[in-house]
């Protein structure tokens, strides 16, 4: 994943919604993600934000994919 400015969960979500917004399809988890979002599985919520004003939140309290990178992917869409 190529952006070090921002958190690595929000670049994930960031790039999860890009990547459904051209293609319609969720996206393939990265392969050079860190072992805390492959090897783990947790509920996540991802937030959206325009101007500084929440626009929505989703999430899951437990977890429903594979490890927490699929969550947020999921999630994010």
């Amino acid at each position: 994943m190529d952006v070090p400015s921002r958190d690595i969960y929000v670049s994930l979500a960031m790039m999860s919604c890009e990547h459904y917004l051209k293609t319609r399809k969720l996206m393939d988890r990265p392969k050079d993600l860190p072992d805390e979002l492959v090897r783990s599985r947790a509920g996540c919520f991802v937030s959206l934000h325009k101007h500084g004003r929440l626009r929505g939140c989703i999430g899951t309290i437990s977890p429903v994919q594979a490890c927490l990178a699929d969550e947020i992917i999921s999630n994010a869409v």
